[in-house]
């Protein structure tokens, strides 16, 4: 998280879940790693929760998640939390294994944490089939595509 205009935060990734939140208010910027791990220690609802410790409304939040693998392809041999309240509807499982849904269970924890679904843009790529990006997941194991966000000064 910044508040300096002019610097830049750059996040490589492969399938995972980059996100950045801005709110123009107060000209915080935050960009986040929200991969499998990073969600379940629910770091989009922590990013939040300190935006507003140094003064954000969380209505006035801006999200945008990266392009990043679909629940239709993110497929995991086991899943802890597959059963967890919270997770239900983004855990699917399926007879060859639970299909996460990321952006889904990301975004509902920010509007649980008061952001507006109208505030937060989910990209519709995925990066499991999209040729133009790197995808883990798919064997690329050579390469990523990166997020690079700044406030102009």
């Amino acid at each position: 998280i910044t508040t300096d205009s002019g610097v830049g935060l750059l996040l490589p990734v492969a399938d995972c879940v980059a996100t950045v939140l801005y709110d123009p208010i107060t000209k915080q910027l935050a960009l986040a790693h929200l991969g499998r791990h990073s969600t379940v220690a629910n770091l989009m609802t922590k990013l939040i929760e300190t935006m507003k410790q140094q003064g954000s409304l969380a209505k006035d939040i801006v999200i945008w998640m990266a392009p990043s693998i679909q629940q239709t392809h993110y497929r995991m041999d086991y899943f802890d939390y597959r059963d967890a309240k919270e997770w239900q509807g983004f855990a699917d499982g399926r007879e060859d294994g639970i299909y996460l849904d990321l952006q889904g269970y990301n975004q509902a924890r920010a509007i649980e944490a008061g952001a507006i679904g109208q505030n937060i843009y989910v990209s519709p790529i995925n990066t499991a089939t999209d040729e133009n990006y790197f995808s883990h997941s798919q064997g690329d194991k050579t390469g990523r595509f990166a997020v690079l966000v700044y406030t102009k000064k």
